[in-house]
């Protein structure tokens, strides 16, 4: 019989999650490019999330699946260095190598 192991299941939600806020990301910016190319009409979502950028603040609708640092850029900086993290991890564990280093 196969268990699943619980910390593989943990970093396999946890890039799941990351995802699905890496996918909000990305259709925030496509919007927001397709508005500024005149291939999309603005809407008060796509209005309100580059009212943030340009304050240089974090859109709502993106805190709101995680918080993290108030700067757009640091922010997704963190994300994709938290996502590089746990793919790191998810090869040390089906590598069976997970605590051969510092976690």
């Amino acid at each position: 019989m196969n268990t699943p192991d619980p910390v593989e299941g943990f970093v396999l939600m946890e890039i799941v999650t990351l995802k699905e806020i890496l996918g909000t990301v990305h259709t925030s910016i496509i919007t927001i490019n397709r508005i500024l190319n005149k291939e999309e009409m603005l809407t008060d979502k796509s209005q309100k999330e580059a009212t943030s950028l340009l304050k240089g603040e974090v859109p709502a609708n993106w805190e709101t699946q995680w918080e993290g640092p108030e700067g757009p850029s640091e922010w997704i900086r963190v994300v994709i260095k938290k996502a590089n993290a746990l793919l790191g991890w998810l090869q040390r564990i089906q590598s069976k190598q997970l605590l051969s280093s510092p976690v």
